[in-house]
């Protein structure tokens, strides 16, 4: 069972989540996405299937090797499944640190999915809207990320395991720190959810 499937999404606003995201990709030309926190691969899929190359990244291993397992008969080879942890991805090792670059030295994403993943970031590991702003517009120009908000019922358990409180965790907080860097292009509500897709171009 995946993450999909385990957290708050019902049936509609599932395939409405689908939707807003296979729409966006179909009408794009052919690019490199990076699914960010793919967890079950749905929706690297979804971009194969739309035309571009994907890299799937994942801190579970458990996660990336469904990923691989899924794609290994069906994909066009299209989709390349990673374990990387975002809060500690790979440095530049080797001589002078220069023989193999790190993740954010090898970036090439066109677009950048970070989709149910913002609030384990932010609430789960501790890092600032603004800080996850700035790392994202050195990987990518185009961002579609899924903003879940503290009613979530996801994010409302991430909160009540927070020793300390959580401050400016909200929508307008999101988009505060999101402003400087990126252009809101698109706020899409998911249906029968709290939860709101945006689509943002880098500034």
């Amino acid at each position: 069972m995946d993450y999909d499937e385990r957290c708050s999404y019902s049936d509609v606003a599932l395939a409405e989540k689908v939707r807003i995201v296979s729409e966006f990709l179909h009408r794009r030309e052919p690019s490199q996405v990076w699914d960010l926190g793919a967890n079950s691969g749905r929706y690297s899929v979804i971009a194969e299937d739309a035309g571009h190359k994907v890299l799937a990244l994942d801190a579970d291993p458990g996660a990336v090797e469904r990923i691989y397992q899924s794609i290994r008969t069906r994909s066009s080879g299209s989709i390349l499944p990673l374990i990387v942890d975002l809060t500690s991805p790979s440095a530049s090792v080797g001589w002078a640190n220069n023989e193999r670059h790190s993740l954010e030295a090898r970036a090439n994403a066109d677009v950048l999915l970070c989709l149910a993943l913002i609030h384990h970031l932010t609430i789960g590991k501790n890092v600032p809207f603004a800080l996850v702003s700035e790392w994202l517009a050195r990987l990518g120009p185009t961002l579609v990320i899924e903003f879940v908000p503290p009613e979530d019922p996801m994010a409302s358990r991430l909160i009540a395991t927070r020793e300390n409180e959580v401050h400016g965790y909200d929508r307008d907080g999101f988009i505060a720190a999101f402003s400087g860097l990126w252009r809101i292009a698109a706020e899409l509500p998911i249906e029968d959810s709290l939860r709101r897709i945006f689509v943002m171009e880098r500034l």
